[in-house]
């Protein structure tokens, strides 16, 4: 039988793999991808969740997916996808270009 005690994530030393060091890798990533705005774990998880919307994904499935204790929670990402497509200035930009 394989042991499988020890880290998941490791550095590329082998070092230990902090969560500051998921954002920073994130980040830096982010930038050589040409994106302007500051990109976290967490607006990849936000991202997630509301392009999980877009295709009518059950909500329960997608709290499962987001590892939330509550559905509440998970209506709060849910509903704030739906805010941005309905946002004035996102409405107005949409009919000028």
């Amino acid at each position: 039988m394989a042991d499988l005690s020890g880290r998941i994530f490791v550095t590329d030393t082998g070092g230990r793999f902090y969560r500051s060091s998921a954002s920073e890798l994130v980040e830096r990533i982010g930038r050589q991808a040409g994106i302007e705005a500051k990109v976290t774990p967490h607006v990849l998880r936000d991202t997630w969740a509301s392009i999980a919307k877009d295709p009518d994904a059950n909500p329960m499935d997608v709290k499962e997916a987001l590892d939330h204790e509550s559905l509440d929670t998970t209506m709060i990402y849910l509903h704030s996808a739906n805010q941005l497509e309905r946002d004035p200035f996102q409405l107005v930009a949409s009919a000028v270009e």
